[in-house]
């Protein structure tokens, strides 16, 4: 057959290139280092935290709270529901045990609080509203020994720190009125004898006052006990520590906890070639810091916690939706992001979306798509799967040979999916209640194998001709989804069964076989296994390959076109049989798919010549090889080739790289291959030990000298730093990475798109940066900052560039030989590109021709 011929027309200045993606991952370091720098202070000396999440549970320890009386749980203050608790005023209020001891020489105690309605009750010291602190449980009348930490009715609503022993009263009592209705942030804080009032994270008072606090009372919220009033109001996030939080750390804590994040740029759906690298971002405000979690198709990816998402090396397997959610360090609010769909160019996405684990069984039992790895038992090994591809599925015994896969699925989807392809080589025929079933997907009960799975199994009829079935198997229950068209044994089907909600449906083939409703509650616990069924301890005797499930039901359409994409038309294999030296017969291994001619057969190898062989067809499969000639002389089994149903067109695609050429080597010298990414030296994968002075490579498009580099290793690297800012000023800075290599102080940059005039100088010891030193804090940073160092000197070796032309060619049928040819313009004839004729030895080539200011025109020829 002959081969349409592709024009592909190459010019030397042409700038279309698809272009490398780096990403500077500076930001998101920064925000990672703040973020832990963040929820350090926040959780040193944390005893106890109560963020009211549906429950007065302790969040940092074991003392949980009581809730007595009118206490009953509201939407907090970002209007998340169940998030906050409301006191009646009348006998509500929550005990919380003894966090702190009795006498702490440094405590601090927060609180979110909102008064609906300020006390009124004439007491000693005034009308406090107490919202931390210790009622004395036998004489009530009596002082708590503790500060306690109050609002002031008499006084426009001040915050008050409330001295409070027996028959003494010295409060730390705040300046600034607060308003009913609305929510404020107390503190209160004692170091020794030194104690401070906080509203909203700025200091309001300081007292010294030698008074020795000692209460074993419990702890109480929202009511004091020396006067028996409560609070009428709202109440959340209580924090107790066992230390003095500074000033600093008291304003970030209120920043932290001030408000919920705001998603301002949502993540957009990406287009990306196999192989490229590709990045989800999201940009949002909200008290710093933020926390990040990506999700795809519903499931959290592990360490996706900044707020881009990088994919490199993107494969089907990563086709799906992308979520993010942007929460708050202290848990106060979050926010979910729109959808963002990742999608490959000529690959039907979904196939690939909600695909919660796939099974290739391509040389092992590994999930191709995520972390559900099987684990065999048994009589199961490798073998050929229905194209002939050598240890690509699984063989079982039929005796005591399956595979678990774990739960990847959960234990009750509403919606599931669960495709494979199997072979059965013998029917079960274990009699039992439900009929013999070769159970290919399911669930066994372990504990009891006589009750049934409670899920709905993929299996093969032995009693009908082996029909499909879905089988609804719930504890001492059988509603059969069956199917209607017969299977033959020793032959590859492929089986699908779906669930959405009530409705069961059976594919065979890619084709509805039945439909079932039943609102049977599936729930299992049990691992999932495959070709076998514990419910009846049976095991499949057959061939399994590409085992696919997912999250959610898959369409009639879908279906169809699973079933088409895994089928394609593909070429016959067979091996050959010797007698001393000749072939004197071929067996064919894989009948191949959708000849419409008997196709070429070559016989290559062995040591012989001469031996020739003819295909015979029928139905569009190949149904025998006969041996014509014998040839001689062969001493190993020959490679049996069958040319494929149809001889693909070859496809020529031309890509402008560039060729470095790296000379005066150290030989056996080890080097890392860099690359110029302002303002960093970034390592590419190539690392190298020179064995002779010159070493080339080839990087895509039009590459300058001064971009590329090779470093001797051991590479210095670059130090990182993330900044503190308060307020608006860089106070200070923390070395995250102190680099190497460094011989004098390198530079120090503070950038920040809002804000401006901080510096800062770098101090080295042993090579290594240790040190940062603000020196001057600059003003009104509001935005992200970075802090830059610049590089270590590096020893480079600069290459020599060249231009090169790199042809990617595909469709190629191997063995099969192929020629480039080349023209200047249309009008010239078609010449033989020096050194371009070669023979396929797979689907796909590449070739790199060095080239010149010249344009001109390639083909790819199939030589005959």
């Amino acid at each position: 057959m002959g081969a349409t011929r592709e024009f592909l027309r190459f010019q030397e200045r042409s700038k279309s290139m698809k272009p490398f993606k780096h990403l500077l991952r500076l930001a998101a370091i920064g925000l990672l280092s703040m973020t832990s720098h963040a929820q350090s202070f926040i959780t040193n000396g944390l005893v106890a935290y109560y963020p009211f999440n549906g429950d007065a549970n302790d969040a940092a320890g074991t003392n949980h709270g009581t809730i007595y009386g009118g206490v009953n749980l509201v939407p907090d203050r970002f209007g998340t529901i169940n998030s906050a608790y409301r006191f009646n005023g009348i006998d509500g209020y929550i005990e919380v045990g003894n966090p702190l001891g009795s006498s702490p020489a440094f405590l601090t105690q927060t609180a979110w609080v909102k008064i609906l309605a300020r006390e009124t009750t004439p007491v000693p010291v005034g009308q406090l509203d107490v919202i931390i602190g210790k009622r004395h449980a036998t004489i009530p009348s009596l002082g708590s020994s503790w500060p306690e930490l109050a609002i002031d009715g008499q006084n426009s609503g001040v915050g008050v720190l409330a001295l409070d022993a027996d028959f003494y009263f010295n409060p730390c009592r705040g300046v600034t009125p607060t308003l009913t209705n609305t929510w404020v942030f107390l503190c209160g804080v004692r170091s020794n004898s030194t104690f401070q009032l906080y509203l909203n994270g700025v200091l309001e008072n300081t007292l010294t006052d030698p008074i020795a606090i000692s209460s074993g009372e419990p702890m109480h919220l929202m009511h004091c006990g020396a006067f028996s009033s409560y609070c009428n109001g709202l109440l959340d996030d209580v924090r107790l520590y066992n230390r003095a939080l500074s000033p600093g750390e008291i304003a970030q804590l209120y920043a932290i906890e001030n408000a919920a994040p705001v998603i301002t740029d949502q993540p957009t759906n990406v287009v990306v070639e196999v192989g490229d690298t590709t990045t989800f971002s999201v940009t949002a405000t909200g008290s710093f810091p933020l926390g990040y979690q990506w999700f795809k198709d519903g499931i959290d990816l592990v360490n996706a916690t900044n707020s881009t998402l990088t994919l490199a090396n993107v494969q089907p397997k990563l086709i799906g939706n992308y979520t993010v959610i942007v929460a708050n360090i202290s848990g106060s609010g979050s926010i979910t992001s729109r959808l963002a769909s990742l999608s490959i160019p000529n690959i039907n996405s979904a196939f690939w979306r909600g695909l919660v684990a796939y099974f290739p069984f391509n040389g092992d039992a590994k999930d191709a798509v995520g972390t559900n790895h099987g684990t065999i038992y048994g009589g199961v090994n490798l073998v050929p799967d229905r194209f002939g591809t050598i240890n690509s599925a699984y063989r079982f015994n039929g005796v005591d040979g399956f595979i678990e896969v774990g739960s990847p699925v959960g234990n009750s989807p509403a919606f599931l999916t669960q495709t494979a392809w199997v072979k059965i080589l013998a029917r079960e025929t274990t009699p039992v209640p439900v009929g013999q079933l070769d159970v290919i997907i399911g669930k066994r009960h372990a504990t009891n194998p006589s009750l049934g799975s409670s899920w709905p199994e993929l299996a093969i009829d032995g009693l009908n001709s082996g029909v499909g079935v879905l089988a609804l198997d719930a504890d001492f229950y059988f509603n059969p989804c069956r199917g209607i068209t017969p299977t033959f044994t020793n032959t590859w089907v492929f089986l699908c069964g779906v669930r959405s909600n009530g409705t069961f449906q059976l594919y065979l083939n890619g084709k509805l076989e039945n439909t079932l409703t039943d609102t049977i509650a599936i729930n299992s616990g049990e691992p999932m296994h495959l070709m076998h069924s514990g419910s009846f301890a049976t095991y499949c005797n057959g061939l399994l390959d590409d085992v696919r499930l997912y999250n959610r039901a898959l369409s009639p359409g879908e279906i169809a076109q699973l079933y088409e994409s895994e089928s394609p038309p593909h070429a016959a294999t067979g091996y050959a049989t010797l007698a001393s030296i000749f072939v004197i017969g071929v067996t064919v291994l894989d009948p191949g798919n959708g000849y419409t001619n008997a196709p070429r057969v070559r016989i290559i190898g062995g040591g012989g010549s001469g031996a020739q062989a003819v295909a015979v067809v029928d139905h569009g499969i190949v149904t025998a090889i006969n041996v014509i000639n014998a040839g001689f002389g062969y001493t190993n089994a020959p490679a049996i080739i069958v040319d494929p149903p149809f001889i693909p067109s070859p496809i020529l695609a031309s890509t402008r790289t560039s060729s470095l050429i790296f000379s005066n080597l150290t030989v056996g010298g080890s080097y890392q291959l860099q690359q110029f990414q302002a303002p960093y030296w970034t390592n590419l994968p190539a690392s190298v030990t020179a064995t002779n002075a010159v070493w080339t490579t080839v990087v895509p498009g039009t590459a300058r000298g001064e971009d590329y580099r090779l470093a001797l290793n051991p590479v210095p690297w670059q130090a990182f730093a993330t900044p503190q800012v308060v307020n608006g000023f860089v106070v200070g800075a923390t070395v995250t990475d102190s680099g190497s290599g460094y011989t004098n102080p390198p530079a120090v940059r503070i950038i920040s798109n809002v804000g401006s005039n901080a510096t800062a100088v770098a101090s080295i010891t042993n090579g290594f940066v240790t040190r940062l030193i603000i020196t001057g804090a600059g003003f009104g940073y509001t935005d992200m900052v970075t802090i830059q160092i610049d590089p270590p000197p590096v020893a480079g070796i600069t290459p020599t560039v060249l231009p090169v032309l790199l042809l990617d060619l595909s469709n190629l049928t191997p063995y099969n030989n192929y020629q480039i040819q080349f023209k200047s313009n249309l009008d010239a004839a078609w010449e033989n590109w020096n050194g371009g004729l070669f023979t396929a030895t797979k689907e796909t080539a590449s070739h790199y021709f060095f080239i010149t200011e010249a344009a001109g025109f390639f083909r790819l020829a199939l030589v005959p």
